[in-house]
């Protein structure tokens, strides 16, 4: 009955005030409003003025004259309450000012006006009311960055949903929605998804308005697309995604000035944001880049400075940057957001929390780690202030990073301190079998190995190891909880046995090799499971310790006991982790296909991969379908086999008889880094093998130098004369043929070995006469395993074909007409330079070589699949933009 009240209390003028704004008559709505105001306040009508509260503001914020609005929004409030002691009045003037308050930025105010609101509810017992200021008072603590209050909040609003099971509420839909975030906070994925989704089925319950059949579906389903992001599950975020963009487009298509509009564009820039966060988990930095910028503009277009949206809007883009690795720019954005944040009312401690800890990873990125250091303490202190009661998933990698960072610059007390006082929380809470406790055993292992305390390292990763096998002798889910941190408490293990041993023979490194291999174990699982580029770049850098580690102890073994099996071994373990990397990024890329394998077989491998990346929760989900999926490559191994071992089959080879498919009189040099020593590792077609440390001094400087390509002669003639100390002399004796094979590794692949020279030069002309070259055929490759495999040359009947598109202005001006769609334009191809000699060359190549040529507009994807096979060279010109 008092809804109904208030309903009929809305001045009939007020339907008119609307149609002037969405028709842009300000001046006119502008002159109503004053004159309604004028003549309400002389007859007191308290009941129909706090409906002109929230329409004069706006008027104000279209002017964009914020404070105005506020100024002129609070004089009103203000004479409501020195002229009424209704309570209902009184609830409506408090409620409306508040949408208006976060409507012009000012949240603080927006939540203080909600809370008288949720007193005077209190007063008329309006179950609407009480929902409503319940609420909002969410509502407005979660933009805070206030956890605990949102919980507090939208749990009573809930509660009275719950007293009310018959009755049906305009704002249920939000509740539940709200609920679904708290559930995202505290790091309930699945449940979180229940909410949203319980909340999406509620909105054909509510009246259809543009209200409720775009802007609350854009909403809830931007809240979804999250979900599934941070369940790894890209192509159900997507079509989530793209929905809430085009039901927030629909809104602001189909009305003009409506009071939700400010709210359809916050949402907007969140729908950016999450499309933003699509590409930049699958490592697509510059659709990432463009789509950030995109963002900012629209941002900066509709929103204040002081305003969230500018603020996450700049931080994102910074995001971006730092990835890309262009660290200058990323901190001129932060700086931008920085300053936002100085004029955005109110604590906001959540984004201080975001803020720096994306200066901490920029810093660390740049190795200046004590600013690192500073600004991940001062992220580490506003998550406490912003979430104090609980640990949501942010919050908690934070501090885990926190104590890392501590130990790696010996800070002892501080380290093991964070470590603990956060694992003694969870194991409180939650006990030694959760997923987040084991996560912190991980941690402390971490720490106590960075200070030196290798025992306490030990103990912690057995802890760990422990626990993994408990849940795996019973066949049950919770082993899955640890599956990616695996392979690293292995390794940590192990190095913490190496690093206490006093004596390190060769019954104690074999001891080690268990272990080891468990590690290597893990990695060939989480190898096949692997979807986002996060996830492979965590695999490449625990592919790097893992069989970093692996090698040095095989080959400490082999220096021991002389045994060329464990030299082998080693060898064996670098080409594997070469093509490991190679292959597991190979597997993130969705758009690859397989000749030899039928489209449903592809179409069932993707569709199962992804039932794998359900994160934590619905458990018994995951053991079924990780049942299916080895079942399903068990049908690889038998039916695709060639596909199975490309894909999915341990790659490490036997080099036992390797030497047997050199070519005669031929010795290969395999260059390899194990940690940061060089090896240089002979191998002869006669069966010898030898393996030679190096000296590495200045060895990047003397590389840099010799590829700079200047006229200095002195100073490359020193480069080369060193290089070959170093890299050449100490093999020398091992190698006695014309021709050599050379496999480089890390910056050796950025130098020209052949031009090293025994003697220093005096002219760049002696390099003909006094260079490796001139006394060895030298050839290059990439791998042993290449070399370890019957190679037949394919006679193919077609010599030559080549492809060059000139990338001239036409071709770039026809592309950008073709591309309507702003998003889908690529900007590196329209940054191509024009290569009009590369056009010239391959008519001429073709010339001599008798072969084809199409260049321009035919040098496409589809011509170029169709025509370059078989062909015995294939010229592709190069494709160099501007920022090369």
């Amino acid at each position: 009955m008092n809804n109904l009240l208030a309903q009929s209390n809305i001045h009939p003028n007020i339907k008119t005030i609307n149609t002037l704004i969405k028709q842009e008559a300000i001046q006119e709505a502008n002159a109503l409003i004053k004159s309604d105001i004028e003549k309400l306040k002389e007859t007191k009508k308290c009941s129909v003025l706090v409906h002109y509260i929230f329409p004069l503001g706006k008027i104000h914020i279209l002017n964009n004259a914020f404070n105005e609005a506020a100024q002129k929004g609070k004089l009103l409030v203000d004479f409501i309450e020195n002229n009424t002691l209704d309570a209902e009045t009184l609830y409506l003037a408090n409620i409306e000012y508040s949408k208006l308050c976060l409507d012009i930025g000012e949240l603080p105010k927006a939540y203080k006006h909600a809370n008288k609101a949720k007193a005077y509810a209190q007063q008329t017992k309006n179950t609407l009311y009480l929902i409503e200021s319940a609420y909002y008072l969410a509502d407005y603590a979660m933009k805070l960055g206030q956890i605990d209050v949102l919980e507090k909040h939208v749990r009573s609003a809930d509660s009275i949903l719950r007293k009310n099971p018959n009755s049906e509420f305009k704002i249920t839909a939000r509740v539940y929605n709200l609920f679904g975030a708290l559930m995202y906070f505290t790091s309930k994925q699945d449940s979180a998804f229940y909410y949203f989704n319980k909340a999406l089925k509620h909105i054909p319950k509510l009246e259809q308005n543009e209200e409720n059949s775009l802007y609350l579906p854009a909403a809830i389903k931007g809240n979804m697309s999250v979900i599934k992001l941070n369940q790894g599950q890209p192509s159900e975020a997507k079509p989530l995604i793209q929905s809430s963009i085009q039901l927030s487009k629909a809104f602001l298509d189909k009305t003009q000035h409506h009071p939700l509009e400010n709210r359809v564009k916050r949402n907007l820039t969140i729908a950016y944001n999450n499309l933003n966060g699509l590409y930049f988990d699958l490592g697509d930095f510059e659709k990432s880049d463009f789509i950030t910028k995109l963002a900012l503009d629209y941002t900066k277009s509709n929103f204040p400075e002081n305003s969230q949206e500018y603020f996450m809007a700049a931080l994102t883009h910074a995001e971006v940057k730092t990835q890309k690795r262009e660290f200058k720019t990323a901190l001129k954005y932060l700086d931008i957001a920085n300053k936002t944040l100085a004029k955005i009312p109110g604590d906001n401690f959540q984004l201080k929390a975001f803020l720096y800890n994306e200066y901490a990873n920029v810093y660390y990125m740049m190795e200046a780690f004590k600013e690192a250091l500073e600004f991940r303490e001062l992220s580490n202190l506003n998550y406490k202030k912003s979430n104090p009661n609980a640990f949501d998933p942010n919050k908690l990698y934070n501090t885990m990073n926190l104590a890392i960072a501590y130990s790696e610059i010996g800070e002892k007390d501080k380290a093991i301190k964070t470590a603990k006082s956060t694992y003694n929380y969870f194991y409180k809470a939650k006990g030694e079998n959760d997923y987040f406790t084991n996560a912190l055993m991980l941690t402390l292992a971490k720490v106590y190995y960075n200070l030196g305390m290798y025992n306490e390292s030990e103990i912690w990763s057995e802890k760990s190891i422990k626990l993994y096998n408990e849940k795996a002798s019973k066949e049950t889910i919770d082993r899955l909880y640890f599956e990616e941190d695996k392979a690293e408490i292995y390794i940590l293990n192990a190095q913490s046995k190496y690093q206490r041993a006093q004596k390190k023979d060769s019954l104690f490194l074999k001891q080690l090799l268990p272990l080891i291999n468990n590690a290597i174990k893990a990695l060939e699982e989480k190898k096949i499971t692997i979807t986002a580029f996060n996830d492979i770049n965590a695999l490449i850098e625990n592919n790097t310790k893992v069989f970093n580690f692996a090698k040095k102890i095989n080959l400490e073994l082999y220096h021991i006991t002389n045994n060329t099996s464990y030299l082998e071994k080693t060898i064996s373990l670098h080409e594997s982790a070469l093509y490991n990397r190679i292959r597991a990024r190979l597997n993130t890329n969705p758009n690859i296909s397989f000749s030899g394998i039928p489209s449903h077989i592809s179409k069932r491998e993707k569709e199962i991969k992804q039932t794998l990346t359900t994160k934590k929760e619905n458990l018994d989900a995951l053991v079924t379908n990780t049942n299916i999926w080895h079942t399903f490559l068990d049908t690889l191994k038998t039916h695709y086999p060639k596909y199975y071992k490309m894909r999915y089959a341990t790659i490490e080879k036997p080099f036992a008889d390797i030497y047997k498919h050199l070519p005669k009189n031929t010795t290969v040099i395999r260059y390899l880094f194990i940690e940061n020593n060089l090896y240089g590792f002979v191998l002869s077609s006669d069966g010898k093998k030898t393996i030679t440390k190096l000296k590495t001094n200045n060895l990047d400087a003397y590389i840099t130098q010799v590829s700079n390509n200047d006229n200095n002669v002195k100073a490359t003639s020193k480069s080369l004369f060193a290089l070959y100390q170093q890299l050449w002399k100490p093999l020398e004796n091992n190698i006695t043929t014309e021709k050599i094979i050379i496999i480089p590794d890390r910056g050796l692949f950025n130098l020209s070995i052949e031009s090293i020279t025994p003697k220093p030069i005096t002219t760049f002309d002696e390099l003909s006469t006094n260079s490796l070259l001139s006394k060895h055929i030298i050839s290059y490759n990439y791998s042993l395993l290449l070399l370890a495999k019957d190679q037949k040359t394919i006679g193919y009947n077609k010599d030559f074909v080549a492809f060059a598109p000139e990338f001239n202005a036409d071709m770039k001006q026809h592309y950008s007409i073709a591309i309507t769609d702003s998003l889908s334009i690529d900007k590196t191809y329209l940054n191509l330079l024009p290569q009009p000699f590369s056009v010239d060359l391959v008519k001429e190549y073709s010339r001599v070589f008798n072969g084809d040529y199409f260049i321009n507009e035919n040098a496409s994807k589809t011509i170029f699949k169709n025509e370059a096979n078989e062909h015995k060279i294939i010229h592709i010109a190069p494709t160099p933009n501007l920022t090369t």
